[in-house]
């Protein structure tokens, strides 16, 4: 975004719950750029995802391109199987309604195994893990308990990989901190994954949505 100071980011974190959703959008869209007839579509329209769809449709439409990042999709999958659990229709509705906006909308989807049932222009890139040395770096800058030695820092290496965030709980956990926002510290043997959507250059841009990646 530094680098395009144009475009406007918006970031979500699963699961997507659309009461809580309405509100950041619908400021969003509010800005004084808006098409006249959109408070009136608005107001007529009581079905809270096509509200949304209305919303994010009106953004995309305007002069100045978005971003959405969508996180934390694997809150949304049952382990054993990787299908989206029970309960979860709306969130996965309201992912693949953010995958289907035009160009030059872009969209960055993250978790931590491949989501299923995403539109076919959705493509997925496998994010390797950071470098052991970049983790030693992380580890030796938090707190936590004192005397690790080399060998056990890279046992943790081993174990979590090159997550940042694991290696940020499990010093907390270790040191007796309490761990806000915590999940389940595993590793993805096959990596975090990245799921961009294909078409975002030149005149098939606006033929074609706009980009997505998906980040496991």
């Amino acid at each position: 975004q530094e680098r395009q100071s144009n475009v406007r980011a918006f970031g979500f974190q699963a699961p997507f719950h659309l009461d809580t959703l309405y509100e950041p959008l619908r400021e969003a869209a509010f800005d004084g750029t808006e098409e006249t007839t959109l408070s009136e579509r608005l107001g007529k329209e009581l079905n809270r995802r096509e509200q949304i769809r209305l919303l994010l449709t009106s953004l995309a439409s305007r002069s100045h391109p978005c971003a959405f990042v969508l996180d934390n999709l694997e809150s949304l999958q049952e382990l054993a199987t990787l299908e989206i659990a029970p309960g979860h229709e709306d969130s996965q509705w309201f992912v693949r309604t953010v995958c289907g906006l035009p160009a030059p909308t872009r969209v960055l989807l993250t978790g931590c195994y491949r989501f299923p049932a995403l539109p076919r222009h959705v493509q997925y890139c496998a994010i390797p893990d950071a470098p052991y040395g970049d983790i030693l770096l992380r580890m030796n800058r938090l707190e936590g308990p004192h005397g690790m030695g080399a060998k056990k820092k890279r046992w943790v290496y081993h174990v979590l990989g090159g997550n940042h965030r694991a290696i940020e709980w499990t010093a907390q956990l270790l040191s007796g901190q309490p761990q806000a926002g915590a999940g389940p510290a595993r590793r993805d043997r096959r990596h975090r994954r990245g799921a961009r959507r294909g078409g975002g250059r030149g005149e098939q841009a606006a033929e074609r949505p706009g980009a997505v990646v998906e980040v496991g």
